[in-house]
């Protein structure tokens, strides 16, 4: 009946544990929430024209608009604290949407520097220490840097005007096949397995750099993926972070970010 399918639905999974996992529990920080439900049984699978649409709308919400900038970061806060639950929820389920979606992931995609703009749930990031707040309310903004040439990789978080942290290492792919797609030319399509390795991170600030012994591994996945947007989510926790080009946002300083440029 309608109540068993409901109480099996809300059932949650505690079998399978993982570093990431245990760190949400023991700092209690914030899981994701289930995704909106939509109304139709078996709805109709979304066009190609309709994630493109989902996609352009959800970086028209995300992204400051040509005339922000002349804002100053505080400015910029206090509009992302602003914004009206509706718009909230919006912004949620166009990433949902996306999310849900099987999608081509082109690997080249990936390269270059990237912005955190929205977050849900326990990220990458905070494996590692990181505490950025990618709403841009009580935090400086995060960045990843990735090189598929070599698989490099670097998180980078701005603490102040005079101070950030960078990590690196590297990433690999963990789809079984994925050797043989790239030979046949053929793209992945989404969610897309990563295994990511960081080998070692510093601190910089007021003219000094101290090394900080960071080593550790987790895993994520590619939810969607073009040119300018991306969807991952943390394998174990289930949370999930959207990025767009660093570039989209030109008044930000992000010179600090060993990009090879």
């Amino acid at each position: 009946n309608k109540n068993n399918k409901n109480n099996k639905n809300n059932n949650i999974n505690t079998q399978d544990t993982d570093p990431l996992s245990f760190l949400s529990s023991l700092f209690s920080l914030p899981s994701p929430s289930q995704p909106p439900r939509s109304s139709p049984r078996n709805p109709s699978p979304p066009t190609p024209y309709t994630v493109s649409v989902w996609a352009s709308d959800l970086k028209d919400m995300l992204i400051p608009s040509a005339g922000d900038g002349d804002r100053n970061d505080n400015q910029m806060q206090m509009q992302a604290q602003k914004r009206d639950r509706a718009t909230q929820e919006r912004i949620r389920q166009l990433v949902y949407s996306l999310a849900s979606v099987p999608t081509p992931v082109a690997e080249e995609n990936l390269d270059g520097l990237w912005r955190v703009v929205w977050e849900e749930g326990l990220l990458f990031w905070r494996f590692f220490g990181f505490t950025p707040s990618a709403r841009e309310s009580d935090g400086g903004p995060a960045y990843q840097f990735f090189q598929v040439e070599d698989r490099s990789l670097v998180n980078a978080v701005r603490l102040s005007d005079s101070s950030h942290i960078l990590a690196r290492g590297s990433f690999k792919s963990s789809n079984p096949g994925d050797e043989k797609k790239k030979k046949s030319g053929e793209d992945d399509v989404s969610p897309v397995a990563f295994e990511a390795q960081v080998t070692g991170a510093e601190i910089q600030g007021f003219g000094r750099s101290f090394a900080v012994p960071l080593r550790g591994s987790g895993a994520f996945e590619v939810l969607y993926l073009d040119d300018t947007l991306r969807i991952f989510r943390a394998k174990g926790s289930g949370g999930l972070t959207v990025q767009v080009r660093a570039e989209l946002f030109p008044d930000e300083d992000v010179s600090f970010i060993p990009t090879g440029q």
